[in-house]
């Protein structure tokens, strides 16, 4: 039971952590919005974001963390919402659905997004453009990996 439940809230607080995976962005300021890029965008889930073993002082275990649902808004005075649903298995069970949100401002260079948060103080992260689509990368679950988070365009703004 012991060995469970420090399992579990291991697995909780590795997907509850905020820290995201930050690439050279630099600044992140509005700047002039690109016609066709502003709008709603759906993540195109399931997304595994991290699996293998963590080691733990009670015991290793398999950590499996799926994105399966979230969104990201994109408006026209530069300012962004993100929002990412978890679920989180443990040794196959399931033992967590955290959400992570975020909100700040957004600048397009050529293909890049960069993402500067208002919401969780020194969070910047970059996303790439493609064709209706921005795929983000950060570490969402914090255990040291960036994941890619594709979002597909749903309607412009």
């Amino acid at each position: 039971m012991r060995r469970t439940l420090a399992m579990a809230l291991r697995a909780g607080l590795a997907v509850m952590l905020l820290v995201a995976g930050c690439n050279d962005a630099t600044d992140s300021s509005p700047g002039d919005t690109p016609p066709g890029l502003t709008g709603s965008y759906v993540l195109q889930a399931p997304v595994t974001v991290f699996e293998g073993v963590v080691q733990s002082p009670e015991g290793d275990f398999h950590l499996r963390v799926l994105a399966t649902g979230g969104s990201l808004l994109l408006a026209r005075d530069s300012s962004y919402e993100h929002e990412v649903r978890f679920e989180s298995y443990i040794d196959g069970q399931l033992s967590a659905r955290p959400r992570w949100v975020d909100r700040g401002q957004w600048r397009a260079r050529g293909d890049t997004v960069d993402f500067d948060s208002d919401y969780i103080e020194g969070l910047v992260f970059r996303g790439v453009t493609n064709e209706g689509a921005v795929t983000v990368e950060q570490d969402l679950v914090g255990e040291g990996t960036k994941a890619g988070y594709p979002f597909r365009q749903a309607s412009l703004e």
